[in-house]
């Protein structure tokens, strides 16, 4: 049996990985069921089920009059479920943890050709079995689904280097990788950054006309994949938006004078801008008055900066509702031996830039970037999918060292 096991290391990973998300999608199921709702982390569920529902429904993709406030690839896939599997909330976490599964059996690939194939075996095994990732899956939230095509991306990046490597032809695998990066960012706009960092990592590994052009045709891939969401945004608010237009308020909901490091954007709909000026306008608003908050309280700023590290960077949930017992022995579980063993592969792998970029810039641009935006643990789960590839080359090095 194992040797089959062996034989077939993604379809093991992938049976694993599934099988724990089936039983976690069924048992939130059952715990919303009891307690009268849809959703377990209501508020961002709810907007992407409604936006789902227009989708399916062939309705304008809008909130009170809000046409470009979330990007639209999860709402899509939500809106899949709804129309092959019936209106079911159920059903859709069920979807969502196929998408989760193969997240991991992209981990899996991501060390076997990034260090070894035990690498990849341990890296996927973990992922499939963290109880983290495993319990954060079937929300109807964009983690699970970000963390997959963030993954992916970054595999697609290493193939192209890799034809890069051997002087073949890239191309298919640099308009792949654009791909990809689109399809991250149309579930999370913060992921079209790694475009350009992309060109800059090819170029620093290789330094010639190839790697270049392998660069520019990620980002050049990246940006026609994403124009037919920037034209729509042209025609529904008059500005072209290659994301959305809700940076302003995500910034404000970080910096502002009643700003707790967590997520508040009650006043959104307390001040009623988004009525009153319009959403290119509001958006405008409330970035311009973040920034003043910092610029007029960089003492007050910085602090929050460290509480929305704090908060990101947390082994225990931030949440009330998730303060007892089994959340946090689980996010514990989850976290600590990652960061040891993390620490320990970075170490061993000091000398391959490649590998720790590829494993922990998202970690790290992830960090940076909600330093300034809200902090929550759970913007952290997408990157510890490819941290996972570093935990395991750590510990991967310790077992054969132990034998």
């Amino acid at each position: 049996m194992f040797a089959k096991l062996k034989r077939h290391p993604a379809a093991t990973i992938f049976v694993i990985a599934l099988a724990l998300r089936l039983v976690a999608a069924l048992a939130i199921t059952w715990q919303c069921q009891n307690a009268g709702r849809d959703f377990l982390i209501e508020g961002d569920a709810n907007l992407y089920w409604d936006l789902a529902g227009s989708i399916a429904n062939g309705d304008d993709y809008v909130v009170a009059g809000r046409y470009a406030l979330r990007m639209p690839g999860f709402p899509a896939l939500l809106a899949l479920s709804r129309i092959v599997l019936g209106d079911d909330v159920g059903m859709a976490r069920l979807l969502i943890a196929i998408v989760g599964a193969i997240g991991c059996v992209a981990v899996f690939f991501l060390g076997q050709t990034l260090h070894s194939t035990r690498s990849g075996w341990l890296a996927g095994l973990w992922t499939a079995l963290s109880p983290t990732l495993v319990g954060f899956t079937p929300l109807i939230l964009t983690e699970a689904v970000f963390a997959t095509t963030l993954t992916l991306s970054i595999l697609l990046l290493h193939f192209t280097q890799l034809q890069l490597k051997c002087k073949h032809s890239s191309w298919l695998f640099a308009m792949c990788t654009g791909a990809a990066v689109a399809l991250a960012t149309y579930i999370r706009p913060t992921w079209l950054l790694a475009a350009p960092a992309f060109v800059v990592c090819l170029w620093l590994k290789h330094k010639n006309a190839a790697a270049l052009r392998a660069g520019l045709l990620i980002c050049l891939t990246t940006f026609l994949a994403l124009l037919p969401w920037g034209l729509r945004n042209q025609s529904a608010t008059g500005h072209f938006v290659l994301t959305t237009l809700w940076l302003g308020p995500s910034l404000y909901d970080g910096l502002h004078e009643n700003a707790t490091g967590a997520s508040d954007m009650q006043f959104v709909e307390t001040d009623g801008l988004m009525v009153e000026l319009g959403e290119v306008e509001a958006n405008k608003h409330y970035r311009d008055e973040a920034i003043a908050f910092a610029k007029a309280n960089p003492t007050r700023a910085l602090s929050l900066g460290l509480i929305k590290l704090g908060r990101f960077w947390n082994p225990l949930p931030n949440a009330e509702q998730f303060q007892s017992f089994g959340p946090r022995a689980a996010c514990l579980i989850g976290f600590v031996p990652l960061m040891v063993l993390t620490v320990r592969g970075a170490w061993m792998q000091r000398g391959d830039w490649w590998t720790l970029a590829m494993c922990l810039s998202p970690i790290l641009y992830f960090s940076l970037l909600h330093v300034v935006f809200v902090g929550s643990l759970r913007y952290r789960l997408p990157a510890e999918y490819p941290l996972s590839v570093l935990a395991a080359c750590g510990l991967s090095r310790g077992i054969s060292s132990s034998k």
